[in-house]
Formats: C-alpha cells, sequence, structure tokens
C-alpha cells in the first residue's frame, strides 16, 4: 500500500497515535475497541502492532476470484443465445450502457459529498449556533487551591496558584493530570465550556485537552476517561477527537497565537468546537456521546517528559448556559 494511502487511512492513523500515547489514553482504548471489533486477538499491545504491520504492509483478506477469459466467455455464451432467439441488441452492449450509467451517477456522489459547501449545515447545528450562552453556572480562575465542586483527576501534579500548569519537572512516565467538576449536566442541558490558554511556547511533550465526557471512569495514571469528545492542543497543532476515538474537522497550526480562547458548545446530540474568540471554528457535528447519560466536563495536561513547563498555562474555566 503506498504511504500516501496508508496516512490517509483512519484506522492507520488511530492506531499510530494509540501506539504513541500509550495504554490508558483515549487513544488507545478506541483503537483496541476498534480492532477487537474486528476480531483481532492477543494482547492489547500486539494486537496493535499486528493491526499496524498488516495495515502498512498492504496485506489484504484472500479473495475468490473468476478465472482468466471467464467474464468474456460469459459475455460470449449470452450473447450467442440472444441472437439465436432474436430478442434485441447484445447483453454486452446493455451491461456497457447500464455501467457508464451507473459510473456517471457515482462519480456524481462522490463530487457532492467531498466539494466543499454543497453539503449544507443541518438546521439543529444552526440553531445551536445562534444560541447565545451567557449564563455562568461555574467560574474557575487558578489563583490558589480548587474549589470543592471541583476534583483533581489523574497522577500529574498540578499548580493552581497563578494559572493551571504542571507542577514538577518532567520524567520518562507519561502522566496525567487535570480537575473535572463534579456536578453532573443534564443531557437535555445545552451547555458551552470555556477555556482561556496562554501558550508561552509551543513543546511537544506537553498536551492539553479540554473535553465533556459520559463515564467519568477516570484513570488514575493520566485522568482519561473512556468515552468523551475532546479538543487537544500539542504543540503548535489543535484538533478534535470524538468519542470513537477519529479525529475530524480542521486541524489547526498557530506556533505564534500566545493567548487563546477555546470553547466547546454541546447540547443532547450535537457539538461545536471553536477557537479564538469563535472566529475559528474547527468542528460541528454529532457529539456520539450518550443521550441519556449525564455528561461531566474538564481539563486536563498530559506530559510525557521534560523539565517543570510553563509552555502551557490554562487561567480560566467557565461553564455556561443559555
Amino acid at each position: 500500500m503506498p504511504d500516501t494511502a496508508i496516512e490517509s487511512d483512519p484506522l492507520f492513523t488511530l492506531l499510530t497515535d494509540a501506539l504513541r500515547a500509550g495504554p490508558g489514553s483515549p487513544q488507545w482504548s478506541q483503537a483496541v475497541a476498534q480492532i477487537r471489533a474486528r476480531g483481532a486477538e492477543g494482547s492489547e499491545y500486539d494486537a496493535l502492532i499486528t493491526a499496524r504491520d498488516n495495515l502498512e504492509s498492504g496485506r489484504e483478506y484472500r479473495t475468490v476470484r473468476a478465472g482468466a477469459g471467464f467474464t468474456r466467455k460469459l459475455f460470449t455464451r449470452i450473447d450467442e443465445q440472444a441472437e439465436s432467439t432474436g430478442s434485441g441488441l447484445p447483453t454486452t452492449t446493455w451491461v456497457a450502457a447500464l455501467s457508464a450509467v451507473a459510473i456517471v451517477v457515482v462519480l456524481g456522489l462522490i463530487a457532492y459529498l467531498l466539494i466543499p459547501g454543497t453539503e449544507k449545515p443541518s438546521p439543529g447545528l444552526e440553531q445551536l449556533t445562534s444560541t447565545m450562552f451567557a449564563t455562568p453556572l461555574q467560574t474557575l480562575k487558578f489563583d490558589g487551591p480548587l474549589p470543592a465542586e471541583w476534583s483533581p483527576i489523574g497522577s500529574l501534579p498540578l499548580d493552581t496558584a497563578h494559572g493551571l500548569r504542571a507542577s514538577i519537572p518532567g520524567t520518562k512516565a507519561t502522566l496525567g493530570g487535570g480537575v473535572y467538576w463534579t456536578s453532573p449536566i443534564s443531557a437535555d442541558q445545552p451547555i458551552a465550556i470555556e477555556a482561556n490558554v496562554r501558550v508561552n511556547r509551543p513543546v511537544e511533550d506537553l498536551t492539553l485537552q479540554l473535553f465533556v465526557t459520559d463515564k467519568p471512569d477516570f484513570s488514575t495514571d493520566r485522568g482519561s476517561s473512556s468515552h468523551e469528545l475532546v479538543w487537544q492542543s500539542k504543540g503548535p497543532i489543535a484538533q478534535v477527537f470524538l468519542p470513537s476515538g477519529l479525529s475530524e474537522g480542521q486541524v489547526e497550526r498557530s506556533a505564534n497565537t500566545k493567548e487563546r480562547t477555546v470553547r466547546i458548545i454541546f447540547n443532547r446530540d450535537l457539538a461545536m468546537i471553536d477557537m479564538n474568540g469563535g472566529k475559528q471554528r474547527l468542528w460541528a457535528g454529532p457529539n456520539q456521546l450518550s443521550p441519556t447519560q449525564p455528561r461531566y466536563v474538564g481539563i486536563r495536561l498530559i506530559r510525557t517528559g521534560g523539565e517543570k513547563s510553563e509552555a502551557v498555562v490554562v487561567t480560566g474555566l467557565r461553564v455556561l448556559k443559555p
């Protein structure tokens, strides 16, 4: 399989990200779930490695193919029968005509799906976009100890006195830590969560994630849950991960942006993620969260090494309703 085809394969990308992020990460859990559904066996690590190697080597399932000349012989025999019965045009002519029509229809459908601007936004997204979220439910300023209604998650120690940041020098271990609002949010309640972020220096070993989850089963090492919608910033790259694990929407590269305002807006079925005060939309669509389970919101840092870092600092977090 060509390299470009491999890199454009969503499963290959997910497997690569999972192996980079390591066990316990959202990418790891989502990749394992996908390959288990495809029948992968063995340990999680071996299954991920095997699946990625298979994709990279271009291995395919064995298929049963007709022998050489089978199609030509079949159509010749059909045409002979048609001529002997006087049934009109040869079958091959009809097949060729119908095949041409089918190809035109398929190409038209592909063009409709791929050309930008051909797909209109759903009425639900238009309504969510026009909703004004002006009533604060929670305002968290990282200027001291955490309020009682906010709980720490993960094992990475954090400093909350002058903005949320990693508080100890890095090690070879990958650790994550953050905070989440312990009050459950009804699935029927439209909500916006907004984080103010200062990026002093884009670094690859420190990842920031703003998240919404319907399963607050946070892991002890990274503070990640098994089913969440995530905005992620790593180095100069900002992107979106759905509960299914597939990265969607635009990828924002902004090495020069110092102050970032990130907002996730969601209701029972839909969500949208904006940056820079709503001037840049990264993604909008079905949020893939449970339509019945309550949601929880929070923010976390994941560090894969490095020294005590002030490269990324969260200065504030707000939860708003219409």
